[in-house]
């Protein structure tokens, strides 16, 4: 699940989604950023050769928002439904 993250910037929430090799992980990271542009709520994503990290925070706030979570939850509804 997603993981509660206590930085010096303020609390966010993260998790890492696995998978086989680096193009696949990219490909998630630009839906990702593609419904971020639709929500207009972007995420901090980190890309590495089988992992894609997304964190989120609401900057204005220094913190957590409701709508960090309902993008949370709308992300893992994205993985599910291509599965």
């Amino acid at each position: 699940g997603w993981a509660l993250l206590l930085q010096d910037s303020g609390p966010s929430i993260e998790k890492s989604f696995p998978f086989p090799d680096f193009s696949k992980a990219l490909s998630f990271a630009n839906a990702v950023a593609f419904l971020a542009q639709q929500w207009n709520h972007h995420p901090d994503l980190t890309i590495t050769s089988q992992c894609c990290v997304v964190r989120y925070q609401t900057h204005d706030l220094g913190g957590l928002s409701t709508w960090d979570f309902e993008c949370a939850k709308r992300i893992d509804l994205l993985l599910a439904s291509a599965a």
